[in-house]
């Protein structure tokens, strides 16, 4: 079951202008494999600079939706990477791999105005 996610603090912080809203969604939609792909690369490749990298890149991206879930694991890879620490890298990269595609799930019916 995907988690529930409260987008208020999101929308509140883009004046509540929807259509902004909207392209800031498609825009992840857009980027969030690719990054996702760098983090997962990174971890294959066991490069701590690479994975910190493009481990914080995800988390400001899921972040700007007050998305704590997949943000949360991407600053937690994040944080080790930089410790030179990549023992949970494989277990925070599965998570990411669940959490990611949920959040972009999660986010779709905001693309479409209510009636």
């Amino acid at each position: 079951m995907a988690p529930q996610y409260d987008f208020s603090a999101f929308i509140d912080r883009l004046g509540g202008d929807m259509e902004f809203v909207a392209e800031c969604i498609e825009l992840f939609e857009q980027e969030a494999p690719a990054a996702l792909a760098s983090v997962r690369d990174a971890v294959a490749g066991g490069s701590a600079d690479l994975v910190s990298n493009a481990a914080h890149a995800l988390k400001g991206m899921a972040g700007n939706f007050s998305a704590a879930g997949p943000a949360a694991t991407a600053a937690r890879l994040d944080r080790l990477a930089r410790d030179g620490d990549l023992s949970e890298a494989a277990a925070l990269m599965s998570r990411l791999e669940a959490e990611v595609p949920e959040l972009v799930a999660a986010l779709r019916p905001l693309k479409t105005p209510s009636s």
